[in-house]
């Protein structure tokens, strides 16, 4: 006589829920304890200032200054050379799209890399997925971590577009929007 009815499909799901939870926390706790450099990567716009740094600087130097603002939410910072003879280093009060440049390495402040409530990033899924409805935007962010094409993420709210929340991965971090219906986010 086998299992109830039920009972091995409820079974996988506990196991599946768990192996998820423990996968979603390795990737939740890796992606909050530092925001990689991402060089040959610009982020421009969203400028609030910018200044020279002393020769020798490096982009670590820039990192810091926007880690040290309350205001910043992203850095680039340009190599000697490009905009003057010293690096420059540009502090912004949002999350810029990033674009392949060699004149500069940018960076994500890391604790803005994890939530943005109540915005929206329409576009650039290439993959859209019901999840339980007892699953908070955490479990977006830990799926796009884990996952190598995500760059950013979109969680929306449970009665939105279905029954239950769905989570849409980007492949792209594309412009985003003030809207209630959803918790976004950029890959660190």
């Amino acid at each position: 006589m086998g299992p109830p009815a039920g009972g091995v499909e409820a079974s996988m799901r506990g196991m599946f829920r768990l192996l998820f939870m423990v996968v979603a926390v390795a990737g939740f706790v890796g992606a909050a304890a530092s925001a990689p450099m991402e060089p040959n990567t610009d982020r421009p716009g969203a400028d609030f200032t910018s200044f020279n740094l002393p020769a020798g600087s490096n982009p670590a130097q820039c990192q810091q200054m926007c880690e040290a603002d309350g205001q910043c939410k992203a850095w680039t910072f340009v190599n000697p050379g490009v905009q003057s003879p010293q690096a420059r280093c540009w502090l912004k009060s949002s999350v810029p799209a990033p674009q392949p440049d060699n004149c500069c390495t940018s960076g994500v402040r890391p604790q803005d890399a994890a939530f943005e409530p109540n915005t929206d990033r329409p576009g650039g899924d290439y993959v859209g997925i019901d999840i339980p409805k007892d699953w908070a935007p955490q479990a977006c962010q830990a799926i796009c971590n884990v996952n190598g094409k995500c760059k950013s993420w979109t969680y929306v709210n449970a009665g939105v577009q279905s029954s239950n929340p769905r989570c849409y991965l980007k492949g792209s971090v594309v412009a985003k929007n003030d809207n209630n219906c959803c918790t976004s986010g950029v890959k660190p």
